[in-house]
């Protein structure tokens, strides 16, 4: 039986081979390890949503959902959260998350997006937001 192959992986078939060989590898020493280990699952989650065009991907968005599993994965081994990640959970537990969240080991994302993985994805927007005035 087929399965439904998003346009992503139809463009470039030898993406997961590749998240593997550098999940596998040592990319960086200690405690940058498992910020770069979240954040290649959280490029890969965002690469395969048909939803979304890769070339678009911006490192804000692979960074905000790799927070959000490190610390969704954190708590559930703890008990105090329960169902998957990227499900709604709820005020309650969103809450518990975004506290989490702040509560991470500080990594430089800056040495996480040198490697040659992250390549393709783009910065978010430079300079001051606009105001849009009526």
């Amino acid at each position: 039986m087929a399965r439904n192959v998003p346009a992503s992986l139809s463009a470039d078939p030898d993406f997961f081979t590749r998240l593997d060989k550098l999940l596998k590898a040592k990319f960086l020493p200690g405690r940058g390890q498992e910020a770069f280990h979240f954040a290649i699952l959280a490029y890969a989650q965002l690469y395969e949503d048909p939803l979304l065009d890769p070339a678009k991907i911006t490192k804000l968005q692979v960074q905000k959902l790799a927070q959000r599993r490190w610390a969704f994965q954190w708590l559930s081994k703890d008990g105090r959260i329960t169902g998957r990640c990227e499900d709604d959970l709820g005020p309650e537990q969103e809450g518990l998350l975004a506290k989490a969240i702040l509560s991470l080991p500080q990594t430089r994302w800056q040495d996480i997006w040198k490697h040659p993985a992250f390549g393709a994805l783009k910065g978010a927007g430079g300079g001051r937001k606009r105001k849009i005035v009526d």
